[in-house]
């Protein structure tokens, strides 16, 4: 019973630290001080993601119909036929945002 006491009082002691850590580091919920919250750099990563998961699907529609699978291929084209269309947006939301970047700078 005795030997218990000293190994709790360690783990919540050491418990106790981490969280003091946690706050005093600036890890909170609330502002995360690492990701990059400039609205062009955010649309330009949708872009390259919708971009990336077009590319993989219809890579696996290939590989489906290669490997006789049609229902797989026909799932995976209405990926690819989704992903295309979130790529299409994301490409005029990152045009727009940056018109609108260019006609404020020209308005100055």
């Amino acid at each position: 019973m005795h030997a218990t006491r000293p190994f709790r009082f360690r783990l919540v002691a050491c418990l106790l630290l981490i969280l003091a850590a946690a706050m005093f580091s600036g890890c909170s919920a609330r502002i995360n001080h690492w990701e990059d919250t400039d609205p062009k750099v955010l649309l330009a990563e949708k872009v390259k993601h919708s971009k990336y998961a077009y590319l993989r699907y219809a890579e696996a529609e290939e590989e489906a119909k290669r490997d006789g699978n049609p229902q797989a291929a026909e799932r995976y084209r209405q990926a690819k036929e989704k992903a295309l269309a979130e790529y299409n947006r994301a490409e005029q939301d990152l045009a727009g945002y940056q018109a609108r970047q260019h006609a404020a700078k020209s308005a100055k």
